[in-house]
């Protein structure tokens, strides 16, 4: 438990230090950090439900995947502070989306009988990036 923590708020901490120095070049603005605010926010009741629900899956994977989130959205905020917004948006409905996955699905090895579906809704929702 005491390692979701320390994981989450390295990340945390790297999101807040990398927007810090972003806005001391004058390149963040307000908006950016109000999302960073609830993209933080996210991330700590992400945490939480992790310990409520018990998930017996990887305890590193998230962490690291969110981990390249926050470094991939501070690039964005540096490169493009105009679609930064954007996709701190994308992000936190994503957070969301799994979080809702994680509370829905608890075990999920249920997903072993639905294989060919999983593998369908898998090549749709990357046909659907085409779109967007």
């Amino acid at each position: 438990m005491k390692k979701v923590w320390l994981l989450r708020l390295i990340i945390i901490a790297t999101l807040w230090l990398g927007l810090g120095i972003l806005v001391w070049e004058g390149i963040a603005n307000q908006e950016i950090l109000w999302q960073a605010g609830v993209f933080t926010i996210l991330l700590l009741i992400g945490a939480t439900l992790e310990n409520l629900v018990t998930y017996k899956g990887d305890p590193y994977l998230l962490p690291t995947v969110q981990l390249l989130l926050v470094i991939g959205l501070i690039f964005i905020t540096r490169i493009w502070p105009n679609s930064a917004i954007k996709q701190f948006h994308w992000a936190c409905l994503g957070l969301l989306i799994y979080y809702i996955v994680l509370y829905a699905l608890r075990d999920y090895r249920i997903l072993g009988r639905f294989r060919y579906l999983s593998g369908l809704g898998a090549v749709v929702l990357l046909l659907i990036t085409l779109l967007f």
